[in-house]
């Protein structure tokens, strides 16, 4: 078996910090549940192919996120991000952080 990096306790810490942010910046903002929808799957399809998460994986963080009816990842229209995600991607490589 491949240790992906990304299982039991792992998995359980990425989703609570995903649930974390997403509290943090969507409790404030009022969103339409399509939305919302749209935002997770291409949130989880990301985390699937940027963390190779198997179907099982997939489903478990799936799972925190079907547990609440007001996670989503905040307001897209006014929401403001400190850097881009090239930005962010070449931090995290200058630091070593795969």
């Amino acid at each position: 078996m491949i240790d992906r990096g990304l299982t039991g306790g792992r998995l359980l810490a990425l989703g609570l910090g995903f649930v974390g942010l997403m509290l943090a910046s969507g409790l404030a903002f009022g969103q339409g549940s399509g939305q919302v929808a749209e935002q997770n799957a291409a949130l989880f399809e990301e985390l699937r192919e940027v963390h190779s998460l198997t179907a099982e994986e997939l489903a478990a963080l799936r799972a925190v996120f079907d547990g609440s009816s007001y996670i989503s990842q905040g307001n897209p229209a006014i929401t403001r991000h400190p850097m881009s995600s090239a930005e962010c991607s070449a931090k995290l490589a200058g630091a070593g952080v795969s």
